[in-house]
Parts: structure tokens; sequence; C-alpha cells
């Protein structure tokens, strides 16, 4: 415990006022109790963790963890990253024929449409992405809207797809029709620890 000790200057007894004087003892109790509370606040600013985005239980990298996934692509990560007051989402993934392909927007995560950017065609493509408390949030394209969820260990990100807009008599490629019928749960594990 912090003792704060406010001494009067040698000459008080001197001042000739007596309410001068019961002003001057006033200012030194508030200060002597004042003063441990603003230590407290200025110590646990910098001991307490704050809301800022790099404190965020999701930034990071997460890397695919094919046993516990349910129609996994063949390799997949996702890296959360702060960009000031914003958060870049990547996905990166490879196809089962060995095609890599990445996305990604810059998102404040409130529910707005981002532009998409891809590293293999040209898209007009736009990710609504909507934080969904304090570890979660959602991830809505034309084609769906997946649920991303931290543990509460921190150790593992899920991809759950909650809504598909994809026609079940579609011609699509396997994978892409198992989105549809099986809504698949995709687990990731913290690379960044």
């Amino acid at each position: 415990m912090l003792a704060t000790v406010v001494t009067l200057h040698p000459s008080f007894d001197k001042i000739p006022s007596q309410r001068v004087r019961e002003m001057l003892v006033r200012a030194r109790n508030v200060s002597s109790v004042l003063l441990p509370i603003l230590v407290s606040i200025s110590v646990c600013g910098q001991q307490c963790p704050s809301s800022s985005p790099s404190k965020d239980p999701m930034l990071g990298k997460w890397v695919l963890n094919a046993t516990k996934s349910t129609t996994p692509p063949r390799d997949s990560t996702i890296t959360i990253e702060a960009t000031g007051s914003r958060f870049k989402i990547t996905l990166n993934f490879t196809d089962d024929h060995g095609m890599e392909f990445s996305s990604w927007t810059v998102t404040d995560m409130k529910g707005d449409w981002s532009s998409v950017r891809r590293s293999f065609a040209k898209s007009s493509e736009k990710w609504r992405v909507t934080r969904d408390g304090r570890d979660a949030f959602l991830l809505e394209t034309v084609f769906s809207t997946n649920r991303y969820e931290v543990s509460s260990d921190g150790g593992t990100l899920t991809d759950q797809t909650i809504h598909s807009n994809l026609p079940l008599h579609a011609r699509f490629p396997d994978s892409v029709r198992a989105i549809k019928t099986n809504r698949p749960l995709l687990v990731y594990d913290r690379s960044d620890k």
C-alpha cells in the first residue's frame, strides 16, 4: 500500500488568518485521499488490458486442423491483423487440386460492406463483417454467412457456415456442394502463440 504524506510549508503556523489555515488543512486532506486514487488509476491503466484491436483475442494467424474439421480443403489459414482501428482479414486455402487462393478485406467489423481483394482474379465482390461479441464475428458473402468464433482458451478458431445461398441443383464441384448440404465446421489452431 502506498503511504501518502502531504506536509504543509514550515511557515504554516505563521499564517494570521484562521480561515486560510482551515482551507489549507482541507486541501491537504483532500490531496491525501485523491493522490492514492490517481496513482491507482495510473498503475491500472498501465497493467490492465485495453479493448484496443491489439489486445483482441481474434488477432493472429490460424492454421486449419483438418482432423477436427468436416469437409476441409487441403490446406487453409486465416490471418486477422489490426490496422489502426480496423482489421485486415485474410483467407488462404489450397483446394484438392493444389490450387492456392487468397482473399482479403479491411473492415471495422461494424456490418458495412467492404471490398474484397483476391490473388487469383479481379473481383467486385464485397464482404460484410459484423462483430458478434468479443470473441466472434459473422462474415457474409453473396454465397454464404459464416460465423467465426475463438474458443474460451484462445487456442482455436471455428468457422461454421450458418447460412448458404447456393442452390442444391447447381453444377458445382463436390467441395462446394458439401457447403450447401453439410454446413461444415472448420477448426483452426492458433499458430502464433
